[in-house]
């Protein structure tokens, strides 16, 4: 990270040193002849014709520093070569790249101001500590407005990678194989990650509201048909103080447009859900963190990753994770949707408070049996193998084409798209089955209700 004391500085400085005397040692001298010029070198031996550097050049170390996370401070030293014989001062700051200031590091600016004779000092950049799991991360440190002295011209620049040594999505399943970690718990601790990204907290947090303003609006739609039925359009009703307004016709009219109204505020909080896009942002976070780690990868790690691996990885399972995460924000708007109708039937008929609280117990005991005991089917290998089978067919078509070994490669990857599509097949049956149960629950219950309670 730095050296200090500083070799490189003294060597920097002495290589500057002789290159100045080189460049004025090779003067040129030009001699008319005719129209045509020439030049030729005057060699001196002597350094008493070399002039001495006015001022002193300022740069960082080298082009690029590396932060350990768990460390939580990061020293960077800043040098200085040539004339030390005067004060310098230059500014320096952070600029922010993919790592943000305040949730990876702290903003950082001030000055540093070299002693005559002093050629090295050292800033400290902070780190901010956290649990989550984030790619490699860069941000900037940048040095300007010199006084006494001259910026280098490449180092006035450097790049700060923070290196996370956190486990996706959650450190708790670092060392753990697959089979020993529930589908669920890793699920809600993906889901706690995504929503602690800043860009979709937000976002998660507003299509929350605008689902349950649905919600709240079902429960005001079966009050205003319970009113308009039992009150408004019941001729046998003649208690006149029922009425909001005081005529039948007018209240028809009230509660006609309680029930139209919302409708069209409801439609713009959906077409603001749908321009949020929840998912694909979620999709487009989780791909670029997958791709700066996999740029950061060494390379025995990178030989270890698959090509087609990573491209299944973020072309299919990326978007899959992310639908999932959006899967549960509508699943918080039918726990909603369940607790507005569970009040609804407590309040206006208690004899169906059994087949109330049966459903939501139901559907939850049904879907854990589903997910854990019963998994559906998952394509991947079978997707993966049919990438490879592309990747290589493209990589090595000149010499399947010499060979002639087009049926043979055609025959693999037939039977590879079959498998793919069976167990496609397979897992879309699965989730039939299950959505099917659940859709059915409700009239099932509904009609044992009217059989026996109503």
């Amino acid at each position: 990270r730095h050296l200090s004391p500083n070799p490189y500085c003294e060597w920097h400085g002495c290589a500057a040193a002789f290159s100045r005397r080189r460049r004025h040692a090779m003067r040129r001298a030009v001699v008319d002849i005719g129209s045509t010029p020439s030049y030729t070198p005057i060699f001196v031996d002597d350094e008493e014709d070399v002039p001495q550097a006015e001022s002193s050049v300022v740069e960082f170390e080298c082009a690029m520093f590396f932060a350990d996370m768990t460390e939580g401070k990061l020293s960077v030293g800043i040098m200085r070569f040539g004339n030390l014989d005067r004060e310098a001062t230059v500014q320096y700051r952070t600029e922010d790249d993919c790592a943000k200031a305040g949730v990876i590091y702290e903003a950082l600016a001030g000055a540093v101001t070299f002693a005559p004779g002093e050629d090295a000092k050292f800033i400290e950049v902070v780190l901010v500590g956290n649990l989550t799991w984030e790619a490699t991360l860069e941000f900037k440190l940048r040095l300007h407005s010199p006084q006494n002295c001259a910026l280098g011209p490449y180092l006035h620049t450097a790049r700060v990678k923070v290196i996370d040594d956190d486990h996706f999505p959650h450190n708790k399943f670092h060392g753990l194989a697959a089979q020993d970690v529930s589908g669920i718990d890793l699920f809600l601790c993906y889901c706690m990650w995504n929503f602690r990204v800043a860009g979709i907290r937000v976002q998660t947090l507003l299509t929350i509201f605008i689902d349950q303003l649905k919600n709240a609006y079902f429960l005001v739609g079966m009050y205003a048909q319970a009113y308009l039925v039992n009150v408004v359009c019941n001729p046998s009703d003649t208690v006149s103080g029922r009425l909001l307004l005081p005529t039948r016709l007018e209240t028809a009219y009230l509660v006609c447009a309680i029930i139209v109204v919302p409708y069209f505020v409801l439609h713009a909080g959906e077409r603001a859900r749908t321009r949020m896009d929840v998912a694909g942002r979620s999709t487009a976070f989780l791909r670029q963190n997958l791709f700066r780690k996999y740029l950061n990868l060494s390379d025995s790690s990178k030989n270890e990753v698959k090509p087609e691996h990573f491209e299944h990885t973020a072309m299919a399972e990326a978007p899959s994770l992310a639908s999932g995460y959006s899967a549960a924000l509508e699943g918080l708007e039918i726990l909603g949707r369940v607790g507005m109708s569970m009040y609804f039937v407590f309040a206006r008929s208690p004899g169906a408070r059994c087949f109330a609280v049966g459903i939501p117990i139901f559907v939850l005991a049904w879907s854990w049996l589903r997910t854990e005991a019963c998994r559906p089917p998952c394509p991947k290998q079978e997707s993966v193998a049919l990438l490879r089978s592309l990747r290589q067919t493209v990589l090595k078509y000149e010499t399947i084409s010499a060979y002639k070994l087009r049926p043979e490669v055609n025959h693999t990857f037939g039977e590879r798209a079959t498998a793919l599509r069976q167990k496609s097949s397979k897992k879309a049956m699965h989730m039939s089955n299950t959505e099917f149960v659940v859709e059915c629950l409700g009239p099932v219950l509904s009609g044992a209700y009217i059989a026996t309670a109503a």
